[in-house]
């Protein structure tokens, strides 16, 4: 997967993330999934 390309993401993060988010395309966004995953932009 590319996301266990980034430094601290092994294939239980990639695979949580991948999970949680499920459909990615209800996301129009970067911007959108930052704020759904509580991240600050």
């Amino acid at each position: 997967m590319q996301l266990e390309t980034m430094p601290g993401i092994d294939t239980v993060t990639s695979s949580a993330l991948i999970a949680e988010i499920s459909v990615i395309h209800w996301f129009t966004n970067s911007d959108k999934l930052a704020r759904y995953a509580g991240i600050p932009r």
